[in-house]
């Protein structure tokens, strides 16, 4: 297209650098089109800034005056002095080529070939050695005498040996005959070469790129700059483009402010009525509440141990602790779950083949996913969603037969290049899939709108692997609601907070990745009035925190992770730390250490073993405590009745023949087996298959032993505190108060790190001054007091949720000086979260313009391109509107509101001007789950 400019100009202004003044006065003799010359001094790209400023006061001038049809520029990209140009009344032509040398040899192919062969090459021109590029008049022994005379002889060495090191980057001197019978000036390139012990060469020079820019032929090697438009250098392409500044995008009125990351679901205080049942299966303990939503209130709460071999046990359990008159009112489930984030974890889930189509230079892409197995087909698209080669069906069809009869796949994941601004044939894959094989197919558009590939394959991979993982729970747990009256339809929280239904949950469990961390932030934000707050969430195993601002958590905008598993999830940004109600405390190279390792807290060993076994365990360690001489020897193991099948070791199986009797430490274990230690009793693989389950001091012993928690046997906690204690001169009650000022600091550090990540984005106190930052650190926490003395202020109240939050919180936050709230119900708060949430749907499109001055919409399928930015908003807009509303009523919302956003990104060019480089639209649709 080039419609944006006058075809065949009459009038060409060229600016031009001086080297080219010979070559540009051969050709004008040839060209149709009258040409005015306008040189420029040699070397400006040496000062881009200067060449810039230059140039745009000649574009300025010949676009005031109204001299030229179009201005062309022999320029390349010369250190970027050439980017941020804008075209005035009078449209630009612009090689695209790095510097001056392309144009010599006739395309920035050519120079590339000479740059593989010969990356040190010395170029020399006829226009080159005119401008006075070369050797100056004075020789280089004139030179030396002159600085020996200023600077004296040993000065005068140094100063040569400095101005010349430049040299000993190049290796040879090749002079372009560009045919304009300058033959002379080889000389020059030859004189280098040999003073310098280079190599010389000759190469043929071509008139052809300037003659492509000055005849004003339309080829994709030379840039149009349309009037008003803006040059800008393609990191992504590596060269010059052209793009519209602010102003002339077509937008209405001032331009929009960002939109928020997250917005909070519709309130559902007074929205509905009824009973709804929360239900959240988190790592320690499973939580359910029965909710009122007309009275806004709990009815009924309950806990329960968490089965990790069956996430549906703890489920059961806790269910049936609540009233079952209650139980037979609910009119919805909706349920939060660590099955996925575990599933992807211990690599469980069905077997799924991978079927990539890359980009067109990235046929060996397989070796960058870490996925298995993986298979290219045919089918390739532009970064800009632009097919470039069709997919073919037969081969499709072959491919996926053969992961079916070769690696027993038993679903399909589909990723194509670019598949999040055109996901058109990624769908055209997925249909020939399913007819060939009539398996289920995963698309990567459909779990990510983010550009990584990679990322969005294995997200893809990742998400139809675990579909059977959350199938196998949701069934039992519809067979454990039926049965006990509960036909209520099923919601599942989503790694961001909101709901989906269970139907969409099946599809993309994916999305349920962080849903316990979401559903415990929801439930803070429910329970409390504060918009602006610090939340922090301490379980069993972990604590999580995460910040208001409005009301609103930010989703992290690279996705959640999990394990080595990168993924493009949408999450909230929450940061998690390995300690809880149930961290391991331990001696640990002279210091006590919490955490992050999870253990059972010893108080509730009685729920594992019969008494007489306990005593005999810990009479056993009392007679034998010269041979505990570490924490882990002191370790205590219990058989678990897991059903199971497992496959363990000889020595795992003498092990679990001897916990069969009775619970054992390590060291009794170590003395049975005849080994040396307690690693070598390899005992990890039965903790991670559930066989057993270890008990050790945590902080739920410690607040027993301080009578602060009264709920399981404090007497055992006491006598394996006397034993842990002892190495270190602690008694039973020392080490329990030690404990607790250990965890109120970690949760304290925890809360000052997270907002320091929120303020300032740092990450860690590690580096050049991290030592200064620790020690302020250590003293506004009071881990070291002396004569310097530190105050913190966190700023904002801490929301503390979670069983272990009353305890441990108000310490830290009076570290911190700062108010804490402990909500009523916080305890379950994960399970109010899970059923107060609404459905949430974001999905977002960009504008970009091109060089030609059209507009291109990313995101939406079959978008054409647009002449007028308006015309690309209203489709855009209209498309984002309907895809979020039927994706919002898909996922169960009765009657879903449409938000619309807008931001435009911009960048700063020479002048100070604006340049509008895209827009991003993003719309909400959010609305409250329909009850049946």
């Amino acid at each position: 297209m080039s419609t944006l400019l006058a075809p065949m100009p009459q009038r060409v202004h060229v600016l031009a650098c001086g080297v080219l003044s010979a070559d540009l006065r051969t050709l004008a003799a040839c060209m149709p089109a009258t040409l005015t010359l306008d040189l420029l001094p040699g070397k400006l790209h040496a000062t881009p800034h200067d060449l810039r400023r230059r140039l745009q006061e000649r574009i300025d001038a010949v676009s005031a005056s109204r001299s030229a049809d179009v201005i062309a520029i022999a320029y390349g990209v010369c250190g970027r002095g050439t980017v941020g140009l804008t075209a005035r009344d009078i449209p630009l032509r612009i090689p695209r080529v790095h510097d001056c040398i392309a144009l010599f040899l006739g395309s920035d192919a050519a120079y590339r070939e000479q740059f593989g062969r010969f990356p040190g090459t010395y170029y020399v021109s006829a226009g080159w050695v005119e401008e006075g590029m070369g050797s100056g008049s004075s020789s280089a022994a004139d030179e030396r005498a002159e600085w020996e005379a200023q600077h004296g002889a040993e000065n005068a060495a140094a100063i040569g040996d400095f101005l010349s090191s430049w040299k000993r980057n190049y290796q040879r001197a090749a002079f372009i005959d560009t045919g304009i019978g300058n033959r002379h000036c080889a000389g020059v390139a030859q004189r280098m070469a040999s003073e310098n012990g280079w190599r010389y060469e000759e190469l043929q020079g071509s008139h052809a790129l300037l003659t492509l820019l000055l005849s004003g032929a339309d080829d994709d090697r030379i840039l149009e700059v349309p009037p008003g438009f803006c040059t800008q250098f393609d990191a992504v392409a590596r060269r010059l483009t052209a793009l519209p500044p602010v102003a002339s995008t077509g937008g209405r009125g001032a331009r929009p402010a960002a939109a928020a990351t997250a917005t909070p679901a519709r309130s559902v205080r007074a929205a509905r009525s009824g009973l709804g049942l929360g239900i959240d299966a988190g790592g320690t303990y499973t939580d359910a509440a029965i909710f009122d939503w007309g009275a806004n209130r709990v009815l009924a709460k309950s806990k329960a141990p968490t089965s990790h071999w069956d996430y549906a046990i703890g489920i059961d359990a806790a269910l049936a602790k609540l009233p079952e008159p209650l139980l037979r009112q609910v009119a919805m489930v909706s349920v939060s779950t660590t099955l996925a984030t575990n599933a992807i974890v211990e690599g469980k889930g069905q077997k799924v083949g991978l079927l990539l189509l890359p980009p067109v230079d990235g046929d060996d892409f397989e070796g960058y996913i870490h996925h298995r197995p993986v298979r290219t087909v045919r089918g390739r698209m532009g970064i800009d969603g632009v097919p470039q080669v069709p997919v073919d069906p037969d081969e499709v069809r072959r491919v996926a037969r053969q992961l079916v009869k070769d690696e027993g796949v038993r679903a399909i994941a589909v990723t194509g290049y670019a598949s999040h601004v055109n996901p058109a044939q990624e769908l055209e894959v997925m249909a020939l899939v399913q007819e060939a094989t009539g398996l289920p197919v995963t698309c990567g558009h459909e779990v990510s709108s983010i550009r990584n590939y990679r990322v969005r394959a294995e997200t893809a991979a990742l998400n139809a692997r675990i579909i059977p993982c959350l199938q196998a729970l949701m069934e039992r747990l519809r067979e454990s609601l039926t049965s006990r009256g509960i036909p209520a339809p099923m919601m599942v929280v989503r790694s961001d907070g909101s709901l989906m239904n269970l139907e969409t949950a099946l599809v993309r469990p994916v999305e349920t990745l962080l849903s316990g961390p979401a559903a415990s932030v929801a439930g803070a934000r429910f329970l409390c009035d504060l918009t602006d707050a610090l939340v922090i969430d301490i379980g069993g195993t972990t604590s999580d925190t995460a910040v208001l601002h409005a009301g609103v958590v930010r989703t992290d905008p690279d996705g959640a992770t999990v394990g080595h598993w990168r993924t493009h999830v949408q999450a909230l940004a929450v940061r998690t730390l390995g300690l809880g109600g149930d961290s391991e405390i331990r001696y640990d190279r002279h210091a006590w250490q919490v955490g992050p390792r999870r253990v059972t807290p010893v108080c509730r060993l009685g729920e594992n073993a019969l008494p007489a076994g306990i005593e005999a365990c810990l009479s056993w360690m009392e007679s034998h405590r010269a041979a505990l001489a570490d924490s882990a020897s002191r370790m205590i193991y219990a058989r678990l009745p897991t059903p199971v099948q497992s496959v363990v070791t000889p020595r795992q199986q003498a092990t679990l023949d001897l916990l069969e009797q009775r619970p054992a430490c390590a060291q009794q274990l170590v003395v049975a087996a005849g080994c040396l230690k307690p690693a070598f009793l390899d005992l990890e693989p039965l903790l991670e298959q559930q066989l057993v389950r270890v008990f050790g001091f945590t902080a739920t012993d410690a607040l027993h032993l301080l009578g602060r928690m009264t709920f399981w046997e404090t007497a055992l906690s006491r006598r394996y505190a006397t034993l842990l204690g002892e190495s270190a001169g602690l008694d039973a009650d020392a080490l329990a108060r030690l404990t607790d000022e250990l965890v109120v600091r970690r949760v304290a550090r925890e809360l000052l790190m997270t907002r320091l990540v929120d303020l300032t984005g740092t990450r860690s106190i590690e580096g050049d001054h991290g030592f200064v930052a620790r020690a302020l650190l250590e003293r506004g926490l009071r881990e070291r007091c002396d004569e310097l003395g530190v105050d913190l202020r966190l700023g904002i109240p801490v929301i503390g949720i979670g069983a272990p939050a009353a305890f441990f919180l108000p310490g830290a936050a009076q570290l911190l000086n700062t108010e804490t709230v402990i909500p009523k119900d916080g305890d379950v708060a994960n399970a109010i979260g899970a059923i107060t949430s609404g459905i949430r749907v974001e999905r977002k499109a960009e504008i970009h313009p091109d060089e030609r001055g059209a507009f291109h919409v990313a995101g939406v399928a079959g978008a054409p391109v647009f002449a007028e930015m308006a015309e690309a908003q209203d489709f855009a807009e209209q498309a984002l509107r309907t895809m979020v509303h039927e994706l919002a009523c898909k996922a169960g919302a009765v009657d879903p509101d449409v938000e619309l956003s807008v931001r435009d990104r911009v960048a700063a060019v020479a002048d100070g001007e604006e340049l509008f480089i895209g827009r991003t639209l993003v719309a909400v649709a959010s609305g409250l789950p329909g009850i049946q």
